[in-house]
């Protein structure tokens, strides 16, 4: 059961067996357990947090994009605080929608073409670079654009 329920969400199987399905229990002998602790919080390299951090801030054209890992961590008011105090455009991938409103003035979804192709740094936050996201690659992506990803399971972070 924990391991349906900790890290990125997706198909969980359990096989009952058929006699716990039709079998009679004497309601003495039914036992209630917690469920599963929350998944242990772990921290990214504080090195690479750091390096990730200076590589933004030298950016000229930086843009985050934000994905369905974002969603699951219900980390809707962290990264709207972040987003909103460093004043940097965000794009929402379809499953990050929501994350933060699309009607914000530093949504641009509008024009998600321009900003892929002209961002010189992306903080991918809760994303990874696959179809959707053109895999990274140019033409929609600048090709000198540095990567900083954000992972929300086992909360990794790497400059690519």
């Amino acid at each position: 059961v924990r391991t349906s329920i900790y890290g990125r969400p997706g198909v969980c199987y359990i096989d009952v067996p058929g006699n716990m399905v039709t079998d009679a229990v004497a309601t003495d002998k039914i036992r209630f357990y917690l469920r599963c602790p929350d998944a242990p919080l772990t921290l990214a390299d504080p090195l690479a947090v750091m390096k990730a951090c200076e590589t933004l801030k030298a950016a000229n054209r930086p843009l985050v994009i934000i994905g369905k890992g974002a969603a699951y961590a219900r980390a809707e008011q962290e990264i709207q605080q972040f987003v909103v105090n460093s004043n940097l455009p965000f794009l929402p991938t379809p499953m990050g929608k929501g994350v933060i409103s699309d009607t914000h003035p530093l949504c641009v979804a509008a024009a998600r073409s321009k900003a892929l192709a002209a961002a010189d740094v992306i903080l991918l936050i809760g994303a990874r670079l696959n179809w959707i996201l053109h895999f990274g690659q140019p033409p929609r992506f600048n090709p000198n654009v540095k990567i900083v990803q954000v992972q929300f399971i086992s909360l990794s972070c790497v400059l690519a």
